[in-house]
């Protein structure tokens, strides 16, 4: 039976996938469910807040070309 490995961010060695402490440096490596949860839900608002802001430029783009305002022209 074969075990995958993974390395420990914090000295690089290799360790057990499933192992939650590095047999290494001994400093615990397993990512807490509760952490795990509260990055998924950041990512989502990330994503959420990106979408949004490129709504809200194409909408502000669209404006400045009706209006003939273009603050990114040098005016020279």
């Amino acid at each position: 039976m074969s075990t995958s490995t993974v390395r420990c961010p914090f000295c690089l060695s290799d360790k057990e996938a499933e192992a939650p402490v590095c047999p290494t440096c001994n400093r615990e490596t397993e990512i807490p469910e509760s952490l795990r949860k509260e990055h998924e839900d950041l990512i989502r608002m990330r994503d959420r807040l990106r979408d949004e802001l490129a709504e809200k430029e194409a909408r502000l783009n669209s404006r400045r070309r009706r209006t003939g305002k273009n603050p990114d022209a040098d005016g020279a």
